[in-house]
């Protein structure tokens, strides 16, 4: 009947959202959603403020739950006020002797220092991975005006399960080589035997022949063995 009065045509559907529109709100219009207004006011941004000086680490839904604001509007605050979320960064946890170990190199290499001394170091070290236990840093933010280089220190090489080595010398990158289980003195000096000098093919001759050996001082690094090994191979390197 629709149609044939006034040659439009209307599916079944449009005509129930009209009859269920005019019995709940008691007419044709739709109704408008009450959306949160943006209250931006120089109350709500003191209190804004004050919450992440008190706690630089909160989120935005936090904020939103106990200030009654919308995310929206906390979000404008922020940006005016030039806060910006700075992201964790994670770095390798050291020991107390890590310390003097790294003040003794420094004293060593004034010694020995060449202009391109720094191009001949094959810096090499083993990371333990695993696949649980990981941090989100997405989800880890600090807010402030400044970056405040929000650092974490993370137990890198504990209670994992793969061992990796890899070193790098000048531009080039060695390996990565794995270990099939724990790094023993056994498996570590059997890497320097038999499988550096190949991860080593695309290192050019000339960068080999002047090659300095680093290492830190790990058990398998200090063992008898390794240390006989490296002696022969790198002299006084």
């Amino acid at each position: 009947m629709f149609f044939e009065r006034y040659g439009i045509e209307k599916s079944h559907v449009t005509f129930y959202n009209l009859e269920k529109r005019l019995c709940e709100h008691g007419g044709l219009c739709k109704k408008s959603r009450n959306k949160p207004k943006l209250v931006i006011n120089e109350n709500n941004t003191v209190n804004i403020l004050a919450a992440i000086t008190l706690n630089p680490q909160i989120s935005q839904r936090k904020l939103a739950q106990t200030s009654h604001m919308s995310r929206s509007s906390i979000q404008r605050i922020l940006k005016q006020q030039k806060y910006h979320p700075h992201h964790l960064i994670l770095t390798q946890e050291l020991s107390m002797a890590d310390y003097d170990h790294r003040v003794t190199f420094c004293e060593w290499l004034q010694g020995v220092m060449e202009i391109d001394f720094f191009c001949k170091i094959l810096f090499s070290d083993e990371a333990t991975f695993m696949n649980s236990g990981h941090v989100n840093k997405h989800n880890l933010h600090y807010w402030a005006v400044e970056n405040p280089y929000w650092m974490r220190s993370v137990p890198f090489q504990h209670q994992w399960s793969l061992n990796v080595w890899c070193g790098i010398i000048e531009d080039f990158v060695i390996g990565p080589y794995f270990f099939n289980e724990t790094v023993k003195s056994e498996s570590y000096c059997d890497l320097l035997k038999n499988h550096l000098p190949a991860l080593l093919e695309h290192v050019p001759l000339h960068i080999r022949r002047e090659m300095w050996f680093q290492q830190d001082g790990a058990s398998p690094h200090f063992a008898i063995i390794t240390r006989q090994f490296l002696n022969e191979k790198f002299g006084n390197k």
